[in-house]
């Protein structure tokens, strides 16, 4: 009788083992069937609906290493994006994350930098503004803990600047995936720069958003900057450009 009950006790443990792990499978399938799986372009600058702007998203959905083109409209002809050998690319990246509650996550599509870099070149609106502002928003994790974005940008006027490590926000996107926000200003407007991406880290995901800027008055940047926060209130992350601004696969 005792060895019945522990058989009976066996089969439950595996019919609940099978359960789960059907389960598990299921729910893989349905994100890997086309559910959002990576926050993007989830921080937009105040100034993306100004004139003479560029918007270029890479979701890095397969393993080519360039030239590529941006996924998203909003770039100038010649926008492309390279990635530097010493690089792997991973179709999913272990741990991925998911949360439902915010519709963000990140882990598919990743390029793995180990001492290579993501090199972005950028064409500009060609304006005698004497402004320039460069906003980047990368999808990352560190392979080591400490390990961090580094950001460096070069023009064709001859201008350097770098390294790059400190962010204007940070996102935390589950437990190991962060998202990142940079921007940087320049007092001139060149034809085009490159932005490398460098640092040991996997990136998911990068968004950069271009203004040749005539520097408005300090009060008119506030409005503006006002405007636009209303404005993203009101229409969330599908406002921008009238796109849904979530990765999918």
């Amino acid at each position: 009788m005792e060895e019945r009950e522990n058989d009976e006790e066996d089969k439950k443990k595996k019919m609940i083992t099978k359960s789960a792990t059907i389960c598990a499978v299921y729910v893989c399938m349905l994100l890997t069937a086309g559910m959002a799986l990576a926050a993007i372009d989830i921080n937009p600058p105040p100034w993306w609906q100004e004139t003479n702007t560029t918007w270029q998203v890479w979701e890095f959905s397969s393993s080519d290493a360039g030239p590529i083109e941006p996924d998203w409209d909003g770039y100038l002809l010649g926008t492309h994006l390279t990635i530097t050998p010493a690089s792997d690319w991973l179709a999913q990246d272990l741990p991925c994350e998911y949360i439902p509650e915010i519709g963000l996550g990140a882990g598919f599509g990743v390029w793995q930098l180990s001492g290579g870099s993501i090199n972005a070149f950028v064409e500009n609106f060609q304006q005698p503004n004497p402004q320039k502002r460069i906003w980047i928003q990368i999808t990352w994790r560190p392979q080591e803990s400490g390990d961090c974005p580094v950001i460096y940008l070069q023009d064709s006027l001859g201008g350097q600047l770098g390294p790059v490590t400190n962010p204007l926000s940070v996102i935390q996107i589950g437990s190991d995936w962060i998202h990142s926000t940079y921007e940087i200003v320049l007092n001139y407007n060149p034809p085009d720069e490159i932005i490398r991406i460098a640092g040991s880290i996997n990136v998911d995901d990068l968004v950069i958003d271009t203004w040749c800027s005539s520097i408005p008055e300090p009060a008119t940047i506030t409005l503006l900057a006002i405007g636009s926060l209303i404005l993203s209130r009101r229409s969330g992350l599908t406002g921008r450009k009238n796109s849904v601004r979530i990765k999918r696969i």
